[in-house]
């Protein structure tokens, strides 16, 4: 789930970046700028943390950061909008 809203929100396909654990992948984090990834992403729990900034979340909380909406539920209306069925 994690992985689809964040291609929805970034465009950037997280099968592709770096693993740092069997079900985790470590990216830039998109709310600082940083040189180095800091923003572990855990597919199997669809929740985020940034070892930098400390934003961490669900798979909500990555549309809501990104200024798509202002809280979790509208956040679910704008994923379903784009096909994205939240449970």
């Amino acid at each position: 789930m994690i992985a689809e809203v964040w291609a929805a929100v970034y465009g950037e396909e997280l099968a592709s970046k770096r693993r740092s654990g069997p079900d985790q992948v470590r990216v830039l984090c998109p709310w600082h700028p940083e040189r180095h990834p800091s923003c572990d992403i855990s597919l199997r729990k669809n929740a985020f943390i940034c070892r930098s900034c400390g934003a961490q979340g669900g798979y909500l909380d990555v549309v809501v950061l990104a200024g798509f909406a202002h809280d979790r539920r509208e956040a679910a209306k704008w994923l379903e909008r784009r096909g994205i069925a939240c449970r």
